[in-house]
């Protein structure tokens, strides 16, 4: 986003930029899961799960910071989804 494309109205006049005039780019993700039922006599099995969000690690900017009035971090990014996180889940069932 260029910072130098917006300016703030004159006193007493409304602005002219129109709704969603600034937009973030692209968000990607990629979530996985893998799961694997081990039979381990007649009546048990041991169910094995592994989650993992973001699995890229990639990083995507959730928000910007959209205030004119703030030279310093206007066009900034105000925010990041959060990094790569796996959940291991091991179940015994009988």
């Amino acid at each position: 986003m260029n910072p130098l494309a917006f300016t703030a109205p004159l006193a007493g006049q409304w602005g002219d930029a129109g709704r969603n005039t600034i937009t973030g780019p692209s968000q990607f993700f990629m979530n996985a899961t893998m799961a694997r039922t081990f039979r381990m006599k007649d009546r048990y099995s041991l169910d094995l799960t592994v989650a993992a969000t973001n699995i890229l690690n990639h990083v995507v900017d959730s928000s910007w910071y959209t205030n004119i009035a703030s030279t310093q971090l206007f066009g900034l990014p105000s925010g990041v989804n959060p990094m790569r996180s796996v959940l291991t889940t091991v179940r015994l069932r009988f």
